[in-house]
């Protein structure tokens, strides 16, 4: 994954990794890879929905709302697959947006048969254009392969993006364990990395599945991180 020095130009953000960054109040990563790396963090029409209807947690869905206003965050459609393609490969120019979408739609459909619509929208997406994408559902991404379907690559977690955010410098140590904290206070899912333990002690068993390039790797990043270069 870590070939070239051209970041891609989105990340997908799948239901449940965006509310818990809403959740945790720690919503750093969407100005992270806009800033640092060029890269509009995204969600499809599906998850766009299912965030603004959210209401176990309170407040997620107002903030959300807010976030997408301010262009925070982009809901996937033809005017930000006409943005995106010039930078998403040689492969995709003689597709115009709107066979994308279709191409895009289709897929969803085939995996919507195995999981649920966001995840199904979602994962369409990242593989149709070669995004990553940030989903924390383990059960849908076995359900896919279980069926010979593809999955995004990566498949990043919510705590692969803010650990980022530690390594680029955009937050402190402190902060992903505030996260952390407040993840867990909401009995909201936690890797078994930091479950029992904070932030800092529990990078290094984590395997971050992506990595700022420019600056020294978190202890334990996968060999095969996504690579990402500061513009």
């Amino acid at each position: 994954m870590s070939g070239g020095s051209a970041n891609p130009p989105a990340v997908l953000f799948d239901t449940d990794a965006l509310i818990q960054l809403y959740v945790a109040r720690f919503v750093t990563p969407l100005k992270c890879f806009r800033e640092r790396f060029a890269m509009q963090p995204a969600v499809t029409p599906e998850v766009d929905a299912e965030v603004r209807s959210h209401f176990r947690h309170q407040g997620v869905a107002e903030r959300y709302k807010k976030a997408e206003a301010a262009r925070a965050i982009q809901v996937l459609d033809v005017h930000a697959l006409r943005a995106w393609k010039p930078s998403l490969g040689d492969r995709f120019a003689e597709t115009s947006p709107d066979a994308l979408l279709d191409q895009i739609l289709d897929r969803a459909s085939q995996y919507h048969l195995h999981v649920d619509l966001g995840e199904a929208y979602t994962y369409a997406a990242a593989v149709e254009l070669g995004l990553p994408a940030v989903s924390n559902d383990a059960n849908a991404i076995r359900a896919l392969r279980n069926n010979a379907m593809s999955v995004p690559v990566p498949m990043l977690r919510c705590f692969d993006v803010i650990a980022l955010c530690v390594q680029a410098g955009f937050a402190t140590v402190g902060d992903a364990d505030d996260a952390r904290r407040a993840l867990r206070e909401a009995e909201e899912h936690l890797p078994s990395a930091f479950r029992n333990a904070k932030f800092d002690d529990g990078i290094a068993s984590f395997a971050a599945r992506i990595t700022d390039a420019s600056v020294p790797a978190l202890p334990g990043t996968a060999p095969d991180a996504l690579r990402l270069f500061p513009t």
